[in-house]
């Protein structure tokens, strides 16, 4: 018997031995048992691309999605030209009006800010959103879980692309 696996969510915490940043896509089944798979790029993530083009080509005449596929897919073949590149070690504070607001911060005993270092206002960007909506059921709860937490922010043509989380800690 065949058990059905289930999509959790996807993860690009993790490095190579080689440094290169890992994807692991996170499935769960239905007794609670947890499944990681880090996709080979041949046979797991350009394989997998080109199979939902072909499906949702098949989708064509029935799928509502078809327009939005088309244009992920533009977007994905298209050759973005990174023109800058930052990273920013800062916590989650919240967000305001489509922007996060990272910041360094020193806090007393009782958790209240004593200091700010630096804060910066980052736009999402859509891929990062995409991830977001990914981790969690609304960009809500995802704030709710990081909120606080400590990682280096990675932004990539002004917008926030990628964040690698740290252990929060106690400044």
């Amino acid at each position: 018997m065949m058990e059905r696996i289930y999509f959790k969510r996807y993860d690009s915490a993790g490095k190579f031995p080689d440094r290169r940043v890992k994807l692991d896509v996170h499935f769960e089944d239905s007794k609670g048992n947890m499944y990681i798979w880090t996709p080979d790029w041949q046979k797991g993530i350009r394989a997998l691309f080109l199979e939902a083009y072909r499906v949702e080509r098949l989708n064509r005449l029935k799928g509502l999605q078809v327009e939005e596929f088309k244009q992920t897919a533009r977007k994905v073949s298209s050759e973005v030209e990174i023109e800058s590149y930052d990273e920013f070690v800062g916590a989650l504070d919240k967000l305001e009006k489509g922007k996060f607001l990272i910041g360094d911060y020193i806090r007393n005993e009782e958790g209240y800010i004593t200091n700010v270092l630096e804060e910066r206002y980052i736009p999402l960007s859509v891929e990062f959103r995409a991830k977001i909506m990914g981790e969690a059921r609304s960009l809500l709860d995802w704030i709710k879980r990081y909120k606080g937490v400590y990682g280096k922010w990675i932004i990539v043509n002004e917008e926030l692309f990628d964040v690698e989380w740290e252990e929060q800690r106690k400044s």
